[in-house]
Order: C-alpha cells, then sequence, then structure tokens
C-alpha cells in the first residue's frame, strides 16, 4: 500500500482518540500512543523513529498529570482543604463506579463537598470548593484535548 495513504489511515485512526478526551476515565492518549506505535512498527521505525516516539510519550505522560491534578487543584482553588480534595478523588472514583463514564463529575462534587461540610465550613464554602473541583475537570479536559490536538499534529509531521 502506498505510504501516503497508510499514514492517511493511521491519522484518522487517531481522531476518536481526541473524542475519547471527553469522556471520562476514557484511555484516549493511551489509545493514540498505541496507534502511533504500531505505525511505527509497521514502518521499522524508519519513518516514526524512537526519538518521535519519545516526544510523543512525553504528550501522552502530560496528559496524566492533567488527568490526576487538574480536578484537585481546581478544588483546592475553590478553598477546599486537602482532606476534602482527597474525599473529591475518592469521590470521582466512587461516582464512575456507580454512573460510568459521567459519575466522575458527580463524585467529586459530592466528595469535596462533603468534605468540606464535614469540616464545619459554611454551604456556601462548599459549594464554591465542589464547583471548584468541577471547573479544574473541566478545564482538565480541555487541556488535554488540545494535548490530544497537538500529538495529531506532531504524529503527521514527524510522518510526513
Amino acid at each position: 500500500m502506498n505510504q501516503t495513504l497508510i499514514l492517511i489511515f493511521f491519522s484518522l485512526l487517531l481522531l476518536p482518540g481526541a473524542v475519547f478526551v471527553f469522556i471520562p476515565m476514557m484511555p484516549s492518549l493511551s489509545y493514540m500512543f498505541i496507534v502511533a506505535l504500531i505505525f511505527a512498527l509497521i514502518g521499522k521505525f524508519a519513518i516514526l523513529t524512537p526519538m518521535h516516539l519519545l516526544i510523543l510519550a512525553s504528550v501522552w505522560c502530560a496528559t496524566i498529570v492533567v488527568d490526576n491534578v487538574a480536578g484537585l487543584v481546581g478544588a483546592k482553588i475553590g478553598g477546599a482543604s486537602l482532606k476534602s480534595v482527597l474525599g473529591g478523588a475518592v469521590g470521582g472514583i466512587i461516582g464512575f463506579g456507580l454512573f460510568p463514564p459521567l459519575g466522575v463529575f458527580l463524585g467529586i462534587f459530592l466528595g469535596v463537598l462533603i468534605g468540606e461540610l464535614a469540616r464545619d465550613r459554611s454551604i456556601g464554602q462548599a459549594f464554591r470548593a465542589g464547583f471548584g473541583g468541577l471547573l479544574g475537570s473541566a478545564t482538565g479536559m480541555l487541556v488535554n484535548f488540545a494535548l490530544a490536538v497537538a500529538f495529531i499534529v506532531l504524529f503527521i509531521l514527524f510522518s510526513w
């Protein structure tokens, strides 16, 4: 098959990864990296080199950091205590388990809210901290989308 057609095919395979970013707990950039790795293997690392893969892997790692930190940083900025932030993390996991995939948002919000109310904070302060967690998670999704687009652009530039 023509090299250009293979590149187009694999570039199209990357597009669902950018959409997966908006579905909590979906391994969006993990999927994208696997597609890039398969492309490199098919080309025997002549087109997409190990150095290119290392750069793409760094983008992938950045999304992992964003996934694990964004909602918690948002809650902290919203005024949540460390225990409430941890409550938001646990709530996100429980929420995902009970109502996948969007339950993670409800879980983060409720985890932070309950943690703040347990600290005898006012309902307004607790809602502000919980909303901060939601806002942080949404911001994290947007950052991850930008990283997914960067991954696709880099893949095409490296492979062209």
